[in-house]
């Protein structure tokens, strides 16, 4: 992929995350383009496309609630942004080993979030013999402070597949 602004991939999207021993899944469709050095990620989600505990029960599948939440992920060599717009609305940043200050919105209250971001693995992009997307992947693990108050820690990780 060029450093340009490239069209967006369709891509197949699963997000794992771990907190506290208990791991969480959601997979999506969804669309993933660079722009400069930074990637783009977009999908919906919603409370059914999640599986609680991994392996167990079938996922959703994004798109299918009224209340789904859009998302954009935005990937570089030195951290991230999480936004999310729809029921909940908030902003998290994810600085490579420093911190981040975002928001989390719902039902009209809004509390400030801080992250402390360890372990940012730049995201790997992969390609076929002819430059076309075959995988993406982007991994890293944050304290999630709210109001100052420690909420805890979790590893994400994410992979886009072309689909």
């Amino acid at each position: 992929m060029s450093n340009d602004h490239t069209r967006a991939e369709r891509v197949r999207i699963a997000i794992e995350s771990r907190q506290d021993g208990e791991v969480t899944v959601l997979n999506a469709d969804g669309e993933l383009y660079r722009k400069g050095s930074s990637f783009y990620l977009l999908y919906k989600e919603s409370a059914s496309d999640m599986e609680h505990p991994a392996g167990s029960g079938a996922s959703g599948q994004a798109g299918g609630d009224p209340l789904a939440t859009s998302v954009t992920f935005k990937a570089g060599e030195h951290g991230g942004k999480l936004m999310r717009r729809g029921g909940v609305n908030s902003e998290l940043s994810f600085v490579k080993d420093g911190r981040g200050i975002g928001y989390y919105q719902v039902s009209g209250m809004r509390f400030s979030v801080v992250t402390e971001t360890s372990d940012w693995k730049p995201p790997v992009y992969e390609q076929d013999e002819a430059g076309r997307l075959r995988a993406w992947t982007a991994s890293w693990s944050y304290t999630l402070y709210m109001e100052e108050e420690r909420a805890g820690y979790f590893q994400l990780q994410i992979r886009a597949e072309a689909r």
